[in-house]
């Protein structure tokens, strides 16, 4: 996280869709480096395993909980950094609560994933301006230059502990487009889905 943002030990994170495979790992790693991760996830179940398993402070099941009520009673002192990979409406009820100065992060919106990549206007932007907010779109190749660091941080942390995965497998290759499809599905289990080959997973 300190690789993307100038978040400190006690800041207030939101990161959208944390049960999925990147939220749940940058949730963990969140945790890792002190900030204070709040989390939205689409079943009770996966709110569970946020809370339970990967030790965040707060999460709430958005289909239950409407976003705007669920954030401003998980985020009393404001949010510091949001890594977004839900979309506009979750972002939209996170500007509001934005502290000056501060920055969102965007690596994907899955609620536009069948949409043809339109990504419908968000509201609030006012905040951005009142409140000089950064918007970025994560770029993987950005930061290539950290990627040794990283790897060595992911397999010492996993090694002592503290980063857990969630794994589905489809297994067969004839497979692959039911687990394909299944990212799309509101009860997957959330974390990485995967397709074995035999011992082999890909």
């Amino acid at each position: 996280m300190s690789c993307l943002s100038n978040a400190s030990p006690g800041d207030t994170v939101v990161i959208s869709s944390g049960a999925g495979a990147v939220g749940s790992v940058a949730c963990q790693i969140g945790k890792i480096e002190g900030l204070r991760v709040v989390s939205s996830a689409g079943s009770d179940d996966k709110v569970r395993w946020l809370i339970d398993d990967l030790g965040v402070d707060h999460a709430f099941n958005y289909r239950r909980t409407p976003y705007e009520t669920a954030l401003a009673a998980s985020c009393p002192g404001g949010i510091d950094l949001v890594l977004e990979n839900a979309g506009p409406d979750h972002l939209s009820a996170c500007l509001p609560l934005m502290n000056e100065l501060k920055q969102i992060l965007i690596s994907g919106f899955v609620s536009v994933y069948n949409t043809g990549g339109k990504v419908p206007p968000f509201k609030n932007f006012e905040y951005v301006l009142d409140r000089f907010l950064t918007i970025k779109a994560y770029r993987f190749m950005d930061s290539l230059h950290a990627y040794d660091t990283f790897v060595a941080d992911m397999v010492r942390w996993r090694e002592q502990g503290w980063m857990q995965f969630r794994e589905t497998y489809f297994h067969g290759l004839e497979q692959a487009p039911a687990a394909f499809c299944s990212l799309f599905e509101q009860n997957n289990a959330g974390g990485k889905i995967l397709v074995s080959l035999g011992e082999a997973h890909i």
